[in-house]
């Protein structure tokens, strides 16, 4: 089984290179280009890693953490930023 990378991006360059090269390598990717989605996301999905932007538009990143952080299920969840 694959793992799943979830990448939040709201640069859409940045977003698309980020998951080319994790698709290149064989992992399954979910994009996400706000961080309302995301948190959405989380309510239902675990990803095994997360690469995340701090500076979103509509959401800190800092902020997702502390969320992540707070949820049992999330708490051991890989951030990468």
């Amino acid at each position: 089984m694959h793992e799943t990378i979830a990448v939040v991006d709201d640069e859409q360059d940045i977003l698309e290179l980020v998951s080319l090269h994790l698709k290149k390598n064989h992992f399954r990717v979910r994009e996400f280009s706000d961080g309302s989605s995301f948190i959405k996301y989380l309510n239902s999905e675990k990803p095994d890693l997360v690469v995340l932007d701090l500076m979103l538009t509509d959401a800190d990143g800092f902020e997702i953490c502390k969320y992540m952080k707070r949820k049992k299920d999330l708490s051991h969840t890989s951030v990468g930023q």
